[in-house]
């Protein structure tokens, strides 16, 4: 019996190859008092859904770096949003993230900055690991009722898919091996 427990927890067990640090948020225009004046030279991300890849070099542990500026466009008054940052678990840095300025833009939508920049930690036995860029995933999504993510249809999908399968294909399937081998028994 512990055998069998110990083959099922190693098999749903699964390992972690990334590491992700997410900050979630309401976008309200009490924050936004001023109107945008221009816009910045960064690169953008707009809801529901906005995902960009991109590199940076990691400051030393004992300074902070020059940070990364994004833009948040086209956000809506009192909606919540999520941004994440997923990175390889083999990096030895740490990624901070935090939105730094927010300002209305003409056609009603707030545009929030946002802050990236990581610093090494760790020890790598790797000559040159510090000076090596991390590749990241840098995602915008919205969240619905504050929790949602906008892509939890797909996950809905398949669990209605799944619960479906069971309920109209496996279950009679089984039901009628039981009654045929009451059946079969009883003969």
């Amino acid at each position: 019996m512990k055998s069998l427990l110990f083959i099922l927890l190693a098999v749903f067990i699964s390992t972690s190859f990334a590491n992700t640090e997410k900050l979630i948020f309401e976008a309200s225009s009490s924050y936004a008092r001023f109107p945008c004046n221009g816009n910045l030279n960064v690169p953008s991300l707009t809801p529901p859904y906005t995902k960009i890849k991109r590199s940076l070099i990691p400051s030393s542990k004992n300074s902070r770096g020059s940070p990364y500026l994004y833009n948040l466009s086209g956000l809506n008054d009192r909606s919540s949003y999520e941004v994440r940052i997923s990175y390889p678990a083999i990096t030895p840095a740490d990624f901070y993230v935090q939105i730094i300025s927010a300002c209305q833009s003409s056609d009603g939508t707030l545009l929030y900055i946002l802050e990236v920049f990581a610093k090494y930690t760790g020890v790598s036995h790797i000559q040159g690991m510090e000076s090596r860029p991390v590749i990241f995933d840098l995602v915008l999504e919205k969240l619905y009722l504050g929790v949602l993510f906008y892509q939890v249809y797909k996950i809905v999908i398949a669990i209605v898919t799944v619960i479906g399968l069971g309920q109209f294909l496996l279950i009679p399937y089984v039901r009628r091996l039981i009654t045929n081998k009451e059946i079969d028994s009883k003969i």
